[in-house]
């Protein structure tokens, strides 16, 4: 019986020795893991501080568009779509000049949705 015992005891030993030791391995691994994880992320935030980043300017509303229009000619805007021009977003506007000698006249501007400048008018 004693000797059942010690044997049982000492295969024991052995399996909670063996997990004593792959425990830790285990553990330094996930850490490693940590580790490089956080060397790559670091490496690829400082690579993206290299480059030249160019950030997506802010959409002009229809109501600036229509100011810009308006010191071009005063008018009003008849309609108006967000369209793409040669990749970038613009406004097509089909404008009614107020001014009593181009009444009922259409002129149909486009104009750059994010710097607002006009590239062209056409009609009138």
């Amino acid at each position: 019986m004693t000797h059942h015992f010690i044997k049982a005891f000492a295969l024991a030993a052995i399996a909670v020795g063996s997990f004593a030791t792959v425990q830790p391995a285990a553990a330094e691994t996930g850490l490693d893991r940590l580790v490089g994880l956080a060397g790559r992320l670091q490496d690829r935030d400082q690579t993206r501080m290299s480059v030249p980043v160019t950030l997506a300017q802010r959409q002009l509303t229809l109501r600036e568009v229509s100011q810009i229009i308006a010191r071009e000619v005063p008018g009003s805007i008849l309609e108006a779509e967000l369209s793409n021009q040669g990749g970038r977003p613009v406004y097509v506007v089909r404008w009614e000049p107020s001014d009593e000698a181009q009444r009922g006249r259409l002129l149909v501007f486009v104009v750059d949705a994010e710097t607002g400048r006009i590239l062209s008018r056409r009609g009138g």
